[in-house]
């Protein structure tokens, strides 16, 4: 068998940033998701560009979408007398297609979406810039076909965590990192919020899964302000 590796023909360090924060609370706390939905709504106050924020549960969507709300955000449609961004969200009976349809057609929108956006869509140029993920995408580990490939992984004798959980994990933030950049011409920044990549064993695997490493920022104005820095440069 003749195998060949063929790079990348995107240049990630000149055509994307990747940004996890110093500090924040741990996934597991309550004050997680009010601190995402503070992240959300300060990009969304301070930087002019389109903005996915990509979830792994519609709680944790209703709780962000509430901030934004309290901020001045509308629902699919800008709010009048004023610059803000349309807020776009994904709800069990949301449809994928006309929600993208929408994001893809507001000049500035919001979008929060869950499982479905982690892959296979598309948004090339300007029609995304700014990528949040939310937490590391593991699977729940109750779901009974998780359960079941775990049983199998073990009777195999590996370990389920490391041989399945954390590898489809990898792969799913991987693809979540492939809507930023489409083209050779696209750019964008990449905010990672889950702490685990920095206090878990783990987390080396999911850091160099990465194309470029990540960059720490301090509070919410450090983070807008390198934002703005790399999209002047």
């Amino acid at each position: 068998t003749s195998t060949r590796t063929i790079p990348s023909p995107f240049d990630y360090h000149r055509q994307s940033l990747v940004l996890t924060p110093s500090h924040f609370p741990d996934p597991g706390t309550t004050q997680f998701g009010r601190a995402v939905g503070e992240v959300m709504r300060d990009l969304a106050l301070g930087v002019p560009r389109k903005t996915m924020g990509l979830f792994t549960s519609y709680r944790m969507i209703q709780e962000a979408a509430e901030i934004l709300q309290e901020a001045g955000l509308a629902e699919d449609a800008p709010r009048a007398g004023t610059d803000l961004p349309v807020l776009l969200t994904q709800n069990p009976r949301s449809g994928t297609g006309a929600l993208l349809d929408r994001f893809r057609r507001h000049a500035r929108a919001v979008l929060l979406g869950t499982a479905t956006f982690w892959e296979g869509v598309d948004f090339p140029g300007e029609d995304l810039e700014i990528l949040v993920v939310t937490k590391l995408p593991f699977l729940v580990p109750s779901d009974p076909w998780v359960e079941a490939r775990c049983e199998k992984v073990a009777a195999a004798g590996d370990n389920p965590f490391t041989s399945f959980m954390v590898r489809d994990a990898v792969l799913r933030l991987r693809q979540g990192f492939g809507r930023l950049i489409r083209r050779t011409c696209d750019r964008g920044v990449v905010i990672i919020l889950d702490n685990r990549l920095h206090t878990k064993n783990y987390g080396a695997t999911f850091l160099g899964a990465l194309p470029v490493l990540p960059v720490p920022f301090g509070g919410n104005a450090d983070l807008l302000e390198r934002v703005e820095d790399f999209f002047k440069r």
